[in-house]
């Protein structure tokens, strides 16, 4: 069989030939992304590229710059648009994005080379509409540490004058732009682990980093203590109330302008808060719990992060006021989150999971002061199941909010379009009044019009009663012949009076009626040669008798030779019966014949075998004797005791004699029961003879009745209890096969 070929990719998706670790939007319509295989000897390469996605497809590369040898790791495009930080590790490199106005390009989809070195001598024409190149401004690489740890995280502040960085142990530093020198270094997770995302607050003077470490605290990280301590432990929490012991890892709040440690982001699925949306196993003290990924919502009021628990992921929002969880939302049904992002605005949000699926989410109102804030809670508002292969490493919105941008370390990027929803405020709740006026609107022309054709026709004779002098002019009211009839009848069937004009008009269509009528009865007359010619009509009716006797003729002659054809039909099949009969039965003689002939050449073979063996160990004694007496002289003890071997060794052959010959006399007596069986399977082979030698006459006389016709069956039907080839006396034949056929099976 043919392989079936796999089905293309959808528009919104694209392989690409690296492994995706980074992604971010430029605009509303293009994007970068970035990743490779590391070393040469992967052989692979490190790109970051340049690509589109318009009208529901994601283009190919327009743009790519090779890295060397080492691999993208994180993208961070600066606010103005210009500048894009592209994280190798423990350095930097800084790229800048270039607008061709001038180009020939439709929404940055052209042909252009995106490995072309020689752009400078290219007309501006052909280049493509955002084009990417190192720029000059930067060093080529800019170590950030001095022991070239791995920077796992890098974010801009919303102005664009700080870039906040996250190292692989756990440290978060601020660097000056465009310097790019170390700013302060506001400190380090706990428990050194890679700090996973950073979150500016709006006014630049807070930001939140997450790290893949265990929420909780440095004195409960050992979870596998003794039950009944830690059912004491829950009881000291319950009486102390508000003052249980406080969060220290997880997710931390920094000072930029104290350049310290504020606190850490507290749990929220502590039962203080009663968080509704996480399942009641998460307030156990075991429960496995990991913060991934933060933003702030444009106001600065709410706070938005992802978290794992025990492998699920969940989307969380906080007040921050006082940092109290106020609604949760599952993500995932069994999968944890392993990207997320949010829109510029920060009221829309992203997640990928492990397992290669994206969901996007609405964040429910932003401000407090508005009704709807704490009513509108979190909501999903789209989905794609299995759009990448493996886990999504990286994911970004556009600057519209309408697409989200996903990548996987499978080479594939996915396109996930969100359909705009109504806006909240005052145009929101318009735009629901407007919802409402037009149902309500519709549902009253809907009993208008029912009402209207239940009462139509009790409504229609009062307004021709109360207007009989306005209705009497067919022409003022513009109604034709056709629609004046058809009033007439419906009055005449409801009993409703006429008018004179109606009356006119039913006195028209009774004239018409009769004049049909007559001319109906006219042309009946001349087809039978009219009421004054009374020969000329018998003549007409004797004819036509002739012709149906004909017919009838005809018809009968038809069945007679299906008849006749069946008959037939049913003898060659007798026929073919019978030849299988009589081929079974010499079947079943050749075989037993052929079974006799190997059984007797089997015995034969037998009896000739042994006495050669007899033979063989008689010869092979008399050697062994002769050497014996050849070799040493015997004494005449041994030599009588030899002798009496002898004689013994003869008196047991002539024993052994003597039974063959008592065998032999008494197979003569075993062969009056071979003559009995022989003599059984000729009766039956003779019983089985008369039986076709009398199915072959009883076909002769049944084809002699046939020709000599009505003479012998007057009746004209056919006695099946007499007839042989009927169809029970078929069934038979065919019983009587099956039987045969079991015999031989057996």
């Amino acid at each position: 069989m043919a392989r079936k070929k796999k089905p293309p990719p959808p528009p919104h998706s694209r392989k690409f030939s690296f492994p995706i670790y980074a992604s971010v939007f430029y605009d509303s319509v293009f994007f970068l992304v970035a990743g490779g295989g590391g070393k040469k000897s992967s052989g692979i390469r490190n790109l970051v590229t340049v690509s589109s996605f318009h009208d529901g497809c994601v283009s190919e590369p327009i743009t790519a710059a090779a890295t060397d040898d080492d691999a993208p790791q994180r993208l961070a495009l600066h606010p103005d648009g210009v500048f894009v930080v592209c994280v190798f590790g423990g350095s930097i490199g800084v790229f800048r994005m270039e607008r061709n106005l001038s180009s020939n390009s439709t929404n940055g989809l052209n042909h252009h080379n995106p490995l072309s070195r020689n752009d400078s001598t290219e007309d501006l024409r052909n280049r493509p509409e955002v084009n990417m190149i190192r720029s000059n401004e930067f060093p080529r690489r800019v170590a950030l540490t001095a022991d070239d740890r791995d920077v796992k995280c890098a974010v801009f502040s919303p102005s664009g004058r700080q870039l906040a960085i996250g190292l692989e142990t756990g440290e978060v530093k601020i660097v000056q732009w465009p310097s790019l020198e170390v700013d302060m270094e506001l400190g380090a997770h706990e428990s050194g682990a890679a700090v996973t995302d950073i979150a500016w607050s709006p006014d630049e003077r807070v930001i939140v980093s997450c790290a893949a470490e265990r929420i909780g605290s440095s004195n409960n990280s050992s979870s596998n203590s003794n039950g009944q301590q830690q059912q004491q432990q829950q009881n000291q929490q319950q009486q102390q109330g508000e003052q249980q012991q406080k969060t220290t890892k997880g997710a931390i709040m920094w000072s930029i302008e104290r350049g310290e440690r504020i606190t850490a982001l507290p749990d929220p699925t502590s039962a203080r808060f009663n968080c509704k949306g996480f399942p009641s196993s998460s307030r156990k003290p075991n429960c496995l719990k990991v913060f991934r990924g933060a933003s702030f919502s444009n106001t600065g009021e709410f706070f938005f992060c992802g978290i794992n628990v025990d492998g699920v992921g969940y989307l969380v929002k906080f007040e921050t006021t006082n940092w109290t969880p106020m609604a949760a939302i599952r993500a995932f049904r069994d999968a944890p989150i392993s990207a997320y992002a949010a829109n510029k605005n920060g009221s829309r949000h992203a997640c990928g999971s492990a397992e290669g699926d994206v969901v996007a989410f609405d964040g429910g109102g932003l401000r407090k002061q508005s009704s709807n804030s704490r009513k509108r809670s979190l909501k999903r508002i789209a989905a794609a199941r299995n759009a990448h292969m493996i886990f999504v490493t990286t994911i970004s919105w556009n600057a519209r909010g309408d697409v989200v941008l996903s990548g996987s370390a499978d080479a594939s990027v996915y396109c996930l379009h969100v359909k705009n929803k109504f806006k909240s405020g005052l145009y929101g709740s318009l735009m629901k009044l407007f919802l409402w006026m037009t149902v309500l609107i519709a549902c009253l022309l809907g009993w208008v019009f029912l009402l209207m054709k239940v009462f139509d026709e009790s409504a229609v004779p009062l307004l021709n009663n109360n207007n009989n002098n306005n209705n009497n002019n067919n022409a003022e009211r513009g109604l034709s012949s056709l629609d004046e009839r058809q009033r007439v009848i419906s009055k005449r069937s409801a009993g409703i009076p006429l008018d004179d004009r109606e009356r006119e008009v039913f006195e028209e269509m009774e004239s018409e009626n009769a004049a049909s009528e007559e001319e109906q009865r006219a042309a009946e007359g001349d087809y039978y040669g009219g009421n004054d010619d009374p020969h000329a009509s018998a003549s007409r009716a004797y004819h036509d008798s002739v012709e149906y006797e004909k017919q009838k003729e005809l018809e009968y002659a038809e069945a007679r030779a299906m008849e006749e054809k069946q008959k037939r039909e049913w003898e060659l099949q007798n026929e073919a019966n019978l030849r299988k009969m009589q081929f079974a039965e010499e079947e079943k003689k050749r075989q037993k014949e052929a079974a006799e002939r190997e059984t007797v050449a089997d015995d034969k073979q037998e009896k000739e075998e042994k006495g050669e063996e007899e033979e063989e160990e008689e010869e092979e004694e008399e050697e062994k004797d002769r050497e014996a007496e050849e070799s040493e002289p015997e004494s005449e003890p041994e030599q009588e005791e030899k002798e009496e071997k002898g004689e013994e060794e003869e008196e047991e052959e002539e024993e052994e004699e003597e039974k063959d010959r008592e065998a032999e006399e008494s197979e003569p007596e075993s062969e009056p029961e071979q003559e009995e069986e022989e003599e059984k399977e000729e009766e039956e082979e003779l019983d089985t003879e008369e039986a076709m030698e009398q199915i072959q006459r009883e076909m002769a006389e049944a084809k002699e009745r046939r020709e000599n016709g009505d003479d012998d069956e007057p009746s004209g039907e056919i006695n099946n209890e007499d007839d042989p080839y009927s169809a029970d006396a078929q069934a038979e034949f065919e019983w009587g096969d099956n039987d045969d056929d079991e015999d031989e099976d057996e």
